[in-house]
């Protein structure tokens, strides 16, 4: 069962790889047709796809049934101790995924980091720019405040016009913002390690933005192409060094050939340049539709999963609520009464186990944002007892709503079961392989909710004792399953803890 994060996480990750596909087998023929620019603008489709994804998908209404407590019920023989359904949470894969994006970001900032610190000494140049002994050729390196770096004999190499060029190349890189774009799409990377595509893709990024700078030049100076491939190959003869991780550098590293050649062909005119324009917003519009339409689908149509889902909640001092509601897969549904609010999700897991991501809020505060498994039709209890906030049980029953989505709850003569949550096998116990029973005293009301517990004996003193108790508090007895007239009544139950059978969790 992947829950609400990871879902998002793998949408969009699955948005960005079709974008990124998209740009892949776009940006050549596109490049040819209408320029270098146009063609970078497609790298605007992956951020869009992205977002696509994470827009919501429309709700629908919920239907709302609330449900009176029964009448009364019979006494409890025994517990049996079984295993609980837990609370999920995020698994290996998801740890080795953050440890890996954290990994690479940290590598990438310290070698940025180094990067500008072998820079030095820096000589003013003037306009944001200085000379270093320690670079090749020009570059912009820095994310949140740029400037421009070129090496110590760059009067005596260039020429006076290649000299204008370079810098003005530079300062079109700082103008658009490219120092920018390449920190978040190095993050994208960092996000996305494990996906030999986003990889693949970020080299062709760098490239179309050097192509989509070289454009920006020469739009202003068309008659300079000779020295500007001049200054190219220049530089490209010159002594190489280590580029800048998260900057632009001029034109080591991108392929020259290709560059030079992008030189030759004829810049498009403004009604190209709207036609391009125009182009990339319909992609993203189409694009943009069709994530948005990929996703999981929240709305009510014939053949929706709908499930029913009957809520129990119980504080100490105030009658039981017994909320039902019928609601669609994946969709939020939310119950208010008095000062209580629970939002809930419902999604089925691979595994056969129905998972009810839970907000629960009382008088008008967050108090937990849990999640428990159960199956179908088995009652499962979240408590929850802060320090600052009234105790508050919620058991959950959840079934497949077989009806139409206006037919009201199906399985109206149902029986529930009562919820009797296992025990929390204390670790201790568990650790040094310890069994026990805790004999306890019930004071049930006739809601069938436990109001008191008390333990009578526990074998051996002290051990499961705790443990016992905060289960028993959870518990309540449906009055359908008891003859009429037994409650409000004292109960003894004995509680087992039996390291022969499934050992419950420990705690």
């Amino acid at each position: 069962m992947i829950n609400e994060l990871e879902a998002a996480l793998l949408e969009a990750l699955l948005a960005l790889t079709a974008a990124l596909l998209l740009v892949l087998a776009l940006r050549v023929p596109l490049r040819r047709w209408l320029g270098a620019r146009v063609a970078y603008g497609l790298w605007y489709l992956p951020l869009i796809a992205m977002a696509a994804s994470a827009l919501p998908a429309p709700q629908r209404a919920i239907e709302v049934e609330w449900l009176m407590p029964m009448a009364s019920l019979g006494p409890i023989s025994t517990v049996a101790i079984a295993d609980v359904a837990a609370a999920r949470y995020p698994d290996w894969l998801a740890w080795v995924w953050i440890g890996g994006t954290l990994l690479l970001a940290v590598i990438l900032l310290v070698r940025q980091r180094r990067f500008i610190g072998s820079l030095h000494p820096l000589l003013p140049h003037g306009d944001r720019s200085f000379l270093s002994a320690h670079v090749g050729g020009p570059m912009l390196v820095g994310h949140w405040r740029p400037f421009i770096v070129l090496p110590l004999d760059f009067a005596q190499r260039y020429t006076h016009e290649q000299q204008r060029l370079m810098l003005d190349h530079e300062r079109a890189h700082l103008g658009a913002g490219d120092t920018g774009a390449i920190a978040l799409a190095h993050a994208v990377a960092c996000a996305a390690w494990f996906n030999p595509v986003v990889w693949w893709a970020l080299r062709r990024f760098r490239f179309d933005q050097e192509l989509a700078c070289d454009a920006r030049v020469l739009e202003n100076r068309p008659r300079a192409r000779r020295a500007y491939a001049d200054a190219m190959l220049q530089t490209q003869l010159a002594e190489q060094r280590r580029p800048a991780p998260l900057g632009c550098h001029w034109p080591d590293g991108h392929p020259l050939k290709e560059r030079i050649q992008m030189l030759n062909q004829a810049l498009p005119g403004p009604t190209g340049r709207r036609r391009g324009l125009l182009l990339i917003a319909l992609l993203s519009m189409l694009l943009s539709l069709a994530v948005w339409a990929a996703q999981p689908e929240r709305a009510v149509a014939a053949g929706d999963r709908l499930y029913a889902v009957r809520l129990l909640l119980t504080q100490p001092g105030q009658a039981p609520q017994m909320p039902s509601l019928i609601v669609a897969e994946g969709e939020l549904a939310g119950i208010r009464s008095d000062d209580d609010e629970v939002d809930l999700k419902v999604n089925p897991g691979a595994d056969g186990m129905l998972y009810v991501a839970s907000r629960i809020r009382v008088a008008g505060k967050d108090i937990g944002s849990p999640t428990i498994a159960v199956a179908p039709g088995t009652p499962g209890t979240i408590s929850i007892d802060a320090d600052t906030q009234p105790a508050i049980s919620v058991t959950y029953w959840v079934k497949q709503h077989q009806g139409a989505p206006g037919s009201g709850l199906d399985g109206g003569s149902d029986r529930l079961a009562d919820v009797r949550t296992p025990p929390r096998y204390p670790k201790s116990a568990l650790d040094n392989r310890i069994e026990g029973e805790v004999v306890l005293d019930l004071d049930v009301d006739a809601n069938g909710v436990v109001r008191d517990v008390a333990v009578v004996s526990a074998t051996p003193p002290g051990v499961f004792d705790a443990a016992a108790v905060a289960a028993a508090r959870g518990w309540w007895l449906n009055p359908q399953n008891h003859p009429p007239g037994a409650l409000p009544a004292r109960m003894r139950a004995p509680v087992k803890f039996e390291l022969d059978q499934e050992t419950p969790p420990a705690g």
